[in-house]
Formats: structure tokens, sequence, C-alpha cells
């Protein structure tokens, strides 16, 4: 059965390990589709030809082994500097996952139903990160965009940074996917869209460490099977478990017909007497462990089509541009910093983020204590306020008797402290709980007072003037606090009327 595109697909809940969590696949982005189909004339049509150039190709496409088809990969950490700026680490163990999962390599498929146990698949697909960027420079296959976009995980999100999507696949985390754990959209979809061609995942499902956890690992398998035509076990919707879903089909000879799962009652058969592939990635309970053959068959027909130009990714030429070929060598000294403005006294905290052999590094810290350092993380203390120069240097084993690599300089802010007092700003309700780390604007033009204080000793206020930014204002908290909406603010040097600042952000520390 090959029923037509659906359009008005929903959202649905994805039942974890707990019944009080799920989360929820967004396959298509209905709201974001219907703005694009609006807005651009032909693009129905187009995609309705672009199915049925896939489904031929699919229908008359059989693999008969061979190497891999690896498919370089770029992770886009779309971030406000909180728990959404997830680690290198989780990063690759993210990538890790989906490729034992694409290769019948995951330890757990042993557990499969006796039913299914056959019909366990092994893709042939390789995911590998990005070595190269689109200019040549390199890369360890994963950028960092600060940008409060992240809260909404949007299509406009997705415009902030992509790599061309015919040298790579795109993956947006951010600590929002449009209200899903992860979406992305049929190639049939993207063919005639290539702005929106990638996958949008939830910091909090990518990979099984850090902000993850193992029984949410499986988000990104289960995406990447929509980014390469898979549709959910049940067929084209978002909704399991109705059951008028018996009626729709996934296109897919060996998975049976089903009405889709949240949960896993493995000896579970929904629509008739044969028992359902409840451990199907592309299921939405929580014990998923494969694919099956077909599917496979399937994924590897779009990825050998023309369409959404997914036949170029594997190309030989295409996995020497993008650097999948070489060994990793020692890019660049790179690193991160807990604040780029702090009030002096209060400690920055530097981490390098070098990466590929670094077997040797030194901090210089001009003005600061310490003042060099040549650990991976260092923390330190600048007491009088103006810029930072930062500078780091790198050394990698293979490269000792090579010069070193070239040094990175970054510049930084400290700044003089004041008293808390203000009474030209206003946030909107609902007023919001910060916790560490969280970032509250705070636009110009009505009186706001803080309602629950720390003690004063607890607060430190830093004025910047400077030609770009004269009178901007910044509190950091060492505690998480509670802002309202009253008429007027008070400090120890009492209430306080400053015209000349245009905004203020309230910063609560994470220290």
């Amino acid at each position: 059965m090959r029923p037509t595109l659906s359009v008005l697909l929903l959202a649905i809940p994805f039942v974890a390990a707990s019944q009080d969590e799920g989360f929820r696949c967004l396959a298509n982005n209905p709201a974001e589709l219907e703005k694009h189909l609006a807005a651009t004339p032909g693009a129905w049509e187009h995609a309705l030809q672009a199915k049925a150039t896939l489904d031929d190709h699919t229908a008359t496409f059989h693999r008969g082994g061979g190497d891999p088809l690896i498919i370089p990969v770029v992770f886009h950490i779309i971030h406000d500097n909180g728990d959404e700026n997830i680690s290198d680490a989780q990063v690759n163990d993210a990538i890790r996952i989906l490729n034992e999962d694409f290769n019948k390599q995951n330890p757990d498929w042993v557990n499969v139903q006796p039913a299914f146990l056959d019909l366990v698949g092994d893709m042939g697909i390789e995911f590998r990160l990005a070595l190269k960027d689109p200019d040549g420079n390199c890369t360890n296959g994963i950028t960092r965009t600060e940008s409060t976009r992240t809260y909404d995980g949007d299509f406009e999100m997705t415009q902030l940074i992509q790599w061309p999507r015919e040298r790579y696949m795109n993956v947006w985390v951010a600590a929002s996917a449009n209200g899903a754990a992860g979406y992305t959209y049929y190639p049939t979809w993207l063919d005639n869209w290539p702005e929106a061609d990638g996958i949008v995942i939830l910091h909090s499902y990518t990979g099984s460490i850090g902000t993850s956890a193992p029984y949410k690992s499986r988000v990104l398998s289960h995406e990447v099977g929509h980014w390469l035509n898979l549709k959910h076990c049940w067929g084209d919707s978002n909704e399991p478990g109705l059951p008028e879903n018996c009626n729709m089909d996934d296109e897919v000879e060996d998975t049976p017909n089903t009405s889709g799962w949240t949960s896993c009652t493995l000896s579970g058969a929904t629509c008739g007497n044969v028992q359902d592939n409840v451990q199907n990635y592309m299921e939405y309970s929580y014990c998923c462990k494969m694919f099956t053959h077909r599917q496979g068959e399937r994924m590897l027909a779009a990825l050998t089509s023309p369409i959404a130009q997914r036949e170029n990714l594997w190309q030989p030429e295409n996995l020497a541009i993008t650097g999948v070929l070489e060994a990793p060598q020692l890019c660049s000294a790179r690193f991160g910093a807990s604040r780029r403005e702090v009030c002096a006294g209060i400690p920055v905290i530097y981490t390098d983020q070098s990466y590929f052999g670094v077997t040797q590094r030194f901090w210089s810290f001009p003005g600061g204590t310490p003042s060099g350092s040549f650990e991976e993380t260092a923390s330190v203390v600048y007491e009088q306020a103006g810029i930072i120069r930062l500078r780091s240097t790198l050394a990698m084993a293979a490269q000792r008797s090579a010069p070193l690599k070239s040094n990175t300089s970054r510049y930084f802010r400290t700044l003089e402290r004041q008293h808390p007092s203000w009474r030209d700003s206003r946030i909107q309700p609902p007023c919001p709980t910060i916790a560490g780390g969280a970032r509250i604007p705070m636009r110009t033009g009505a009186s706001s007072k803080q309602t629950s204080q720390p003690t004063p000793e607890a607060i430190q206020w830093c004025s910047k003037m400077d030609g770009r930014t004269r009178g901007e204002r910044t509190g950091l908290f060492r505690a998480p606090s509670t802002l309202a909406m009253p008429r007027t603010s008070t400090s120890p040097s009492g209430t306080h009327t400053h015209s000349a600042m245009p905004t203020m952000t309230m910063y609560c520390a994470s220290t």
C-alpha cells in the first residue's frame, strides 16, 4: 500500500523508561511544512514528483554488499551557555551509537524477540564527524553558536548555521526541538527545500552520557531513519496506538502491520494475530534495538538517489573534501571561558577545547592569578578592571620536533563593582525563577525590584562604559533568585535613578 503524502502530522508522546517522562517526535514538522508549502509555489507538486521518483528507485533497488557508505556529519550546538552546550564527548557518544545501530553492532540486538531475530538488519552505513569545514579549514565536526534561538528549536534556529547538505548531514542540538525531542523531514519534502535539510534534536536525547541517558540514546537513530525515508512502523502519521493505523502502511515488507507503540508489550499484536515489531527503532517504545533488512534497503535506496542530493554524500570526492578519510591532526589552539565579562575578583574558568592529540599545553594569563598554567582547565582571578588578552599554546606528540601550533588570543573584559540599584528597567510576567547560568533580559522603561534578595554581600554589580554600550550593567548572583514587577528598588545606597542605562541583563552565576 502506498498512501499519498500526509501534511497534517500530529505530535505524539514518546514514553521513556519512566511513565512520567516522554518526548515528542515531530516527523515532517507540520507547522513549518505548512508554512513552506504556502510560501513556495509548486512545492507540493515538486514533493509528489520527488516521491514518485524515489518510490520507483526504491522498488528496483538492491544492494548486494560492499563497503559501508560513509556519511560526513556536522553537529551544530546552538546554546545559551546552559546544559544544552553539550560536550564533545557527548557528541562522539552519539556518533558511536549511530554506527552501532546502523551496522548491527549494538550489543542489545541479541535480545530482540525470537520472531524478529533473523530480521535484524545491518544497514552498511557509517557516520563520521567531518574533519574539514566548507572552507577547507580543519574542524572536529562540531560547531558552537550562542543564541537564545536554542529555546525555540525551530526553522529560524537552523538558519543560524548550516553546512551544505550535499556534503554533510547537519544535526542541530538545542535546548528545545520545537516542542519535540527531535524532528526532521523525508527526503521528498527536502528535495526542493534545502534550507530545512538536517535533524534537530534535544540535547538531553543526544547520545547516552552527559545530559542524556542510555534509554534516550536511540532517538537520533529514529530521526536518521526519517531523514533516509523511513516512516513510523504504523505508517505516515505521528500518532501511534489508534485502531485506524492498521489501515496505514510504512511501505516496508518485513515490518508487520501495527497501530504503533509507546510502551514495551513485546508480545503485542494490534492489527490481528501477527506479533508487532515493538523493538523497532521506528516505533515509539523505549526498548528499540533493531532495523529490519527491508528498512535497510529503503534507507540505502534513499542514500543512492539524487533526491535531496543524498547520493553525493558518500562519493569519494566528497569524502576527501570533508576530510573524513584522513587521520585526525592537531587543529588549532581553542578554548572556552565560563564568562566573557566578569567582576574583578570573581574567578573565570578557562577550558582547553583543542582536539586531536594534544599532549602539552601552556596558558598565559597576563594580569591574572595564576599568571600561567599547564592544566586542561584553569581557574583565574583578575583583580583589576580592563581588557584581558589570553594566550594558549599547544603541542602534539607526533609533532614535538615541529613548531608549535598557532596560538589563539581572545579578549575578555573585567568590570568594576557597583552597588545593586536601578530604576529604569523591567521584566514581563510571568516572573521567572533564575537558576545557575540562566539569563533574564530586562528592557528599558519601567521599574523593577528583586523581591527575594540574596544578602548584599552575595551580589556584585558591574558597570560597563564604552563607546558602544553606554551604561550597560550586568548583575552577578551567587545564588538563584526570583524577580518580580514592583514599583521601586532599594539597595544599601538607597533608591537610585540611572537615566543613562539603556539595558540591563541579570546573570545568576553558576558558582
